[in-house]
């Protein structure tokens, strides 16, 4: 088995659950399991999972509500692919992504991790993050670098370090993955979409706003403590480039005022000959 596709679900709008999982099925990338966890949903979800016939998907439920974090690590435990793909339960993976990620990571030995960028359900715009791994090792200490469901994952990366999701750090387990995977192993953002992101309703993370901002700088404090140098170099880089852009801006408009004068110049010039040559001619 090549890939193991992660998928926990939790009181999902039927459409939305229908168009992830058809979105993971019509993958042109086929050699898969589609494994699926509810995690006790207080409503059926089971006939929609099971209304697909596919040999491919591994239905189950928690009995009692374990939360994302557990039942991420369950879905890590039942998992036999080489690479696991994650994927949230209302999201869409357009056809070519596990194709990609897969040929990325084959080619890629020192790559341990790869996403990509990502659409919107609701809005026409593109999210790019950092492509090359060291852009997005100076970037983590600022922002996350990963979308953590356009992700696919060396399985033995985890299992040799033991890496888990960290339930005490919900809802921010996703970043503090990509934290302790930081000295461990090479990233790498595919610079194009292959994935849509649905944030047209109210979803678990805009219910915790507060809770998310306050785990996601435990988890910069933990990478600022577990690298200062990285941090400092980060930090450093941050500010150059910051400063470089206040530069470039007078730059810039020195440069776009000469090209005026000399594109003026040579216009000018043109209307001048044809002028003349038309004067020649009579």
């Amino acid at each position: 088995m090549k890939v193991s596709v992660l998928m926990p679900i939790y009181n999902t709008r039927e459409e939305f659950l229908r168009a992830a999982i058809e979105s993971t099925l019509n993958q042109t990338f086929t050699d898969f399991e589609f494994l699926i966890i509810d995690d006790a949903s207080t409503y059926p979800l089971e006939h929609i999972v099971k209304s697909y016939n596919d040999s491919r998907i591994k239905y189950y439920k928690n009995e009692v509500n374990l939360g994302i974090s557990k039942t991420r690590n369950k879905l890590l435990d039942l998992a036999q692919g080489e690479y696991l793909a994650i994927m949230d339960h209302d999201d869409i993976s357009l056809p070519e992504r596990f194709a990609k990620q897969v040929k990325i990571l084959d080619e890629n030995p020192k790559i341990g991790v790869v996403g990509s960028w990502h659409g919107f359900t609701n809005r026409d715009k593109i999210f790019k993050r950092p492509v090359t791994n060291k852009e997005q090792k100076y970037t983590i200490f600022f922002e996350c670098p990963l979308h953590h469901p356009t992700t696919m994952i060396r399985k033995n990366i985890l299992t040799k370090y033991n890496i888990r999701y960290r339930e005490d750090y919900f809802p921010a387990e996703d970043f503090k993955l990509w934290a302790d995977l930081y000295d461990k192993t090479e990233f790498y953002n595919i610079p194009e979409v292959l994935f849509i992101y649905r944030n047209d309703y109210k979803n678990t993370t805009s219910n915790q706003e507060e809770l998310l901002h306050n785990q996601v700088n435990k988890v910069f404090y933990d990478l600022k403590k577990s690298f200062p140098e990285h941090y400092k170099i980060a930090l450093v880089r941050k500010k150059l480039l910051k400063h470089l852009k206040i530069v470039a801006k007078p730059i810039q408009y020195i440069l776009s005022l000469l090209a005026l004068f000399r594109y003026s110049f040579i216009y000018l010039i043109l209307e001048y000959k044809i002028k003349d040559n038309k004067c020649e001619t009579k």
